[in-house]
């Protein structure tokens, strides 16, 4: 609320006037509403915590003075990037507005059309109705940026806001499947806040169920702590069999950004699969075994499925061909974001 209120003052709008917005682009997705107050604008779709854009900057540049002309200029000159990543890495958009307010201010229709839009986040359920029917829980990564990652992220921060009681929910289906028999073993790999399907899948599992290998990748030692005493709790009660944890850092207060540590970790989740060879193999001969991934995209996916072709080769004593029908005969399943 007060960067709300600070933005709109800076900008020198009434917050309470209504304005009916009319989109002149039909391939651009907004969930702003045909009427809305400029409070409401600023508060609920605009996203003033984030970065500020490059749209935003050719915005004020627009209607700056020559002083603010030199400064927009150098920050959006794309042969000195360092300069520009360097004075905007530490600054959110409400902070840049009321800075470069004082050289020109853009109409609000600009505003709105630059101005990065708060866009609905997507978590994954960590729990299954088979242990509580009437309740969902989620994890979620608290996002740090900035200098010393002191700044915090829009949606996390509001998540955790003390008092908070109701939010706006839509609950999507995942494109997973469980396996059809209780017996049916099965690889699971969870990368990061990917291990939340992992979670949900084992509390929906019984001791009657078939054996369950789980690797899993956090950031850091520290932000995975708590996830792995869950995990090892489960496993306690027989809800899964085995279990491979990796870390990319040791704890959050490293300056590796989360995500160079989710790709370490991701580095270390192949190493350990290559060192766990037996292990995964004593579930990957069974043709009916199952594969999950869930986590951050990019190679990683392709690359575990060569790691389990290689497997499939020298445990199986098998030719390419042949393992390669093999494999396939595996449903993969991946949930990549």
């Amino acid at each position: 609320l007060e960067s709300t209120d600070r933005t709109i003052e800076a900008l020198k709008l009434n917050p309470n006037q209504v304005f009916t917005l009319i989109s002149n682009d039909s391939t651009q997705e907004t969930f702003i509403p045909e009427k809305v107050s400029t409070r409401q604008l600023f508060s609920q779709y605009l996203d003033l915590n984030g970065l500020p854009n490059r749209s935003l900057l050719r915005a004020f540049l627009e209607v700056a003075n020559e002083e603010g002309t030199e400064r927009l200029t150098k920050l959006l000159d794309v042969n000195n990037p360092d300069y520009s990543k360097q004075f905007l890495e530490d600054m959110n958009t409400c902070e840049f507005i009321c800075e470069f307010v004082k050289y020109g201010i853009p109409s609000l229709d600009v505003i709105v059309s630059s101005c990065p839009h708060i866009k609905p986040r997507q978590y994954m359920i960590a729990s299954s109705p088979m242990k509580s029917a009437n309740m969902a829980s989620l994890l979620i990564y608290s996002h740090k940026f900035g200098k010393d990652n002191q700044r915090h992220g829009l949606c996390s921060s509001y998540l955790m806001r003390e008092g908070l009681r109701k939010i706006a929910i839509r609950v999507v289906p995942s494109t997973f499947e469980l396996p059809q028999h209780h017996e049916t073993p099965i690889i699971m790999v969870g990368i990061g806040t990917g291990i939340s399907f992992m979670m949900s899948m084992i509390q929906n599992r019984s001791t009657h169920h078939g054996p369950a290998l789980l690797f899993y990748g956090s950031a850091s030692k520290e932000s995975g702590k708590n996830i792995i005493d869950i995990l090892e709790t489960e496993k306690s009660k027989g809800l899964f069999s085995d279990s491979v944890y990796t870390y990319g850092v040791e704890d959050d207060n490293s300056n590796v950004s989360r995500q160079k540590a989710l790709n370490m970790s991701c580095e270390k989740i192949k190493e350990q699969m290559l060192a766990n060879k037996s292990l995964i193999w004593k579930y990957w001969e069974l043709n009916h075994s199952e594969f999950y991934y869930c986590g951050i995209p990019g190679p990683i996916i392709d690359e575990i499925k060569q790691i389990l072709l290689k497997i499939t080769i020298e445990l199986g004593g098998l030719s390419m061909e042949e393992a390669m029908a093999i494999n396939n005969r595996h449903p993969f399943y991946v949930e990549a974001f």
